[in-house]
């Protein structure tokens, strides 16, 4: 049986998306870059939120310094056992320069590739040229502004992957047909509904009694 799908704007889909990073325990800046990424996703048609969602659900409650990479050599590795792709591309446009000596940057571990690709494509408009990211079964080109992705889905979507290389190619990126809309499936709005929902704070009697209780936790 079909898995029911709801179709709603990009800038909804990144604002349900931003609340649900924020409840999932990221910060605020964090959780907007993991937001822009799935909308970002979602514009070329690709299930970011989905990824975003079960990316969520996998790293509940895990402290951030457990998902964290260690840059310091092009061999990328958290202290934990995955590596969380949001802190890891927010790492990567850091680090974006160091792409410029044809160096390849491994990542291992990674959780959610797919949710990698937003950002090579902030690193390759600063930098000016397309960035290849590839594991095993799939080669993701992005030039910032357009994208050739070559693989099945199963493996374009995957999970988790050992070993994640980026580099620089002088392959041109292509057209992919972009959307006005996100399509999420309903197990995935649940679960992004289900985060959001923490940054709200619990109504109490006074705040009952003034007509509060839903306004958004701003605290880190």
């Amino acid at each position: 049986m079909a898995i029911p799908r709801l179709s709603q704007s990009l800038s909804e889909t990144e604002k349900l998306c931003k609340l649900a990073a924020k409840g999932a325990g990221m910060s605020w800046g964090m959780a907007d870059e993991a937001a822009v990424a799935a909308r970002w996703l979602a514009t070329f048609g690709l299930p970011g939120p989905k990824m975003l969602a079960d990316l969520l659900q996998l790293n509940d409650d895990l402290a951030t310094h457990q998902l964290t990479p260690d840059t310091s050599s092009n061999t990328w590795s958290a202290a934990g056992d995955r590596m969380c792709p949001i802190i890891t591309g927010s790492a990567l446009n850091d680090a974006a320069h160091t792409l410029l000596s044809n160096e390849v940057l491994e990542f291992h571990n990674l959780t959610q590739p797919l949710l990698l690709l937003p950002f090579a494509a902030s690193s390759a408009l600063i930098l000016g040229q397309s960035i290849a990211l590839e594991w095993q079964g799939a080669r993701l080109i992005t030039d910032g502004k357009t994208i050739v992705i070559e693989g099945l889905a199963m493996d374009i979507e995957a999970p988790c992957m050992s070993l994640v290389k980026c580099s620089l190619t002088s392959i041109q990126s292509g057209t992919l047909a972009t959307h006005s809309r996100a399509i999420i499936d309903s197990r995935s709005g649940s679960v992004l509904s289900g985060f959001a929902q923490r940054t709200y704070a619990p109504a109490t009697q006074e705040s009952r009694m003034k007509g509060a209780g839903s306004g958004v936790n701003d605290n880190d």
